[in-house]
């Protein structure tokens, strides 16, 4: 009676999991949790059967003690391309291998877990912690959330009231553009005091509040440099350009062959896959925003679809090794990193810069958000 308890248990978790939208076929996929991966994956033979085990999760990534709901169990078909899908679901730390799938090679095996208690924005990504090479020198970033998606008309036009995106791909799913790098700020903090998180900017020492703003700053190109960013505050806000390349190669997830020149990719040939961009963009204009295959991470449109906005000024990138670093103090125009629908492949590569100046819309440049950890 108590297998067959355990089994209604699981049948039940994964109906419900399959009628949602949260894409759980991607294991690095965080939208759900915000709890670590297990640790000590292991495969044991016992008796013609293969079990998998795991050291279970005891603590969430700040640290509070936490109980997982369940675990997902996932296998890859392929590890040159590994699209991972849900195989299986334990209320447990061990999982046996079903027949038609069983094997003693861990290298092709994931294992997550879930908490509803611990959930986070479900379209925000968990970006591990780590060290990359941005070209120049070695860079450390700190763990992050970034959204999966770049920020749509429908989420610009529920927090700003209005969609500027018109002529170039227009509907709710479709990404904003036609926005300065002024009104993705001015973005950034309404949705934050909207959500009840502590706001990052913070304009001219006037406050945090976009309405208490005084002067013209929208259409003055000169007094950018009078924001400042508070990134110990739980709001949303723009990713950094080094937090961006970082998530845009695939964080620590990135293949040991090395970083991928496209988010996704490294090859020219597949870039069709995973970017809307000159080459297959037909009609002209925006596309849906995750309908490309997503990177490592689980972001999407990372390579083309619109150019995304970051916080730092432009400047050369420092020959130093850095941790966390958030730009120049000085200087005219914002970086932009991604690539377009209307441009070559060649700018969607992960490290070409671009800029423009803080007043400055186009029919591909937009953003998407990200967010500090508690």
């Amino acid at each position: 009676m108590k297998h067959i308890l355990f089994f209604l248990l699981i049948f039940v978790s994964l109906s419900l999991h399959s009628e949602s939208n949260l894409n759980e076929d991607n294991p690095n996929n965080h939208n759900l949790r915000n709890l670590p991966a297990p640790q000590n994956i292991n495969i044991i033979e016992n008796n013609g059967e293969f079990v998998l085990s795991w050291d279970p999760v005891e603590s969430d990534i700040y640290g509070n003690p936490v109980t997982p709901d369940y675990y997902n169990i996932y296998k890859a078909e392929d590890l040159a391309q590994p699209n991972y899908t849900v195989i299986g679901t334990s209320l447990g730390h061990t999982y046996t291998l079903p027949q038609n799938i069983a094997s003693n090679d861990i290298a092709f095996f994931k294992v997550t877990a879930y908490n509803q208690s611990t959930v986070i924005n479900e379209n925000l990504i968990l970006i591990n912690g780590g060290s990359f090479h941005n070209g120049v020198a070695n860079v450390t970033i700190t763990s992050f959330l970034l959204s999966k998606y770049e920020v749509t008309q429908a989420e610009y036009e529920a927090i700003n009231g209005s969609n500027p995106a018109i002529g170039y791909g227009e509907g709710d799913d479709y990404p904003v553009y036609f926005v300065s790098w002024y009104d993705a700020v001015i973005y950034c903090n309404l949705r934050s005091m909207e959500e009840g998180y502590t706001p990052c900017y913070n304009y001219n020492n006037e406050g945090t509040d976009p309405n208490d703003w005084s002067g013209e700053f929208t259409s003055n190109n000169y007094i950018h440099t009078n924001f400042t960013c508070d990134f110990a505050a739980n709001g949303y806000r723009l990713p950094t350009e080094m937090e961006w390349m970082y998530a845009a190669k695939g964080g620590s997830l990135t293949p040991e062959s090395g970083y991928p020149l496209y988010s996704g990719t490294n090859n020219v040939n597949e870039l069709v896959d995973y970017a809307w961009y000159s080459e297959n963009n037909v009609p002209e204009g925006t596309k849906m925003v995750g309908t490309k295959q997503s990177n490592l991470l689980g972001l999407y449109d990372m390579s083309g679809n619109v150019y995304e906005f970051c916080w730092d000024i432009n400047g050369s990138l420092s020959t130093e090794n850095l941790s966390n670093p958030t730009g120049p103090t000085d200087g005219n125009s914002r970086i932009n990193h991604g690539g377009g629908w209307w441009h070559t492949q060649a700018s969607c590569q992960i490290t070409n810069r671009y800029n423009h100046i803080p007043t400055h819309k186009n029919r591909g440049l937009g953003f998407r958000i990200a967010k500090s950890l508690d």
